[in-house]
């Protein structure tokens, strides 16, 4: 399998920190707690996330980053982000279906992400509207909101985006590399990949 696991942090100082601790995790790398929206199967233990980099998947959550070896196994893997699999803060039905034990299992089913979307799409359209979006006081129609969700959108199919690998945090890594830049990463890739 060729990729690299890339963290790309929102922190000033993200990659710096993260060269510096040796360490990639959700609220620091002493005292991690679980985060609001984690899967449910995984809602109690902390939880730090990062992408696999490879030929289907060329996206990161942002420009600056690591790119690093973990020191531990990871506990999923998701062609999308999770964020993807909720609606008006609940779960959609069945989303467990689009979470895989390992990233191998992830890349046999979904090679790209375009192949992941195409069929999550199709899967969105078979569910009832009620199920993703239950009827409630001075919400939206159902299916109104269904009709309208952005997963139906053409351009979302095409926007490249990454994966979501999930480890226990805190997650101790060996740093190989860090960018700055989303040219910085391709070029890096390439380099590291051939």
């Amino acid at each position: 399998m060729k990729g690299l696991f890339i963290h790309a942090s929102l922190n000033e100082n993200g990659p710096e920190d993260i060269v510096r601790s040796g360490y990639i995790s959700s609220g620091g790398y002493k005292k991690p707690n679980p985060l609001r929206f984690q899967i449910p199967n995984v809602g109690h233990v902390p939880i730090t996330y990062c992408s696999f980099y490879c030929e289907g998947y060329k996206g990161s959550y942002q420009r600056r980053g690591v790119i690093f070896e973990p020191q531990s196994d990871l506990i999923y893997a998701s062609p999308v982000d999770n964020f993807e699999f909720l609606r008006c803060g609940k779960w959609i039905p069945g989303f467990q279906r689009f979470v895989f034990k390992s990233i191998e299992e992830m890349l046999a089913k979904y090679p790209t992400q375009k192949d992941f979307k195409e069929d999550f799409r199709r899967y969105f359209k078979s569910l009832k509207a009620e199920e993703i979006f239950p009827p409630a006081p001075f919400a939206p129609d159902s299916d109104m909101s269904k009709r309208a969700d952005y997963s139906n959108n053409e351009d979302w199919i095409n926007l490249v985006e990454c994966n979501e690998i999930g480890f226990i945090a805190p997650l101790k890594v060996k740093i190989v590399d860090t960018f700055f830049s989303e040219e910085e990463l391709h070029k890096k890739a390439k380099k590291f990949l051939g």
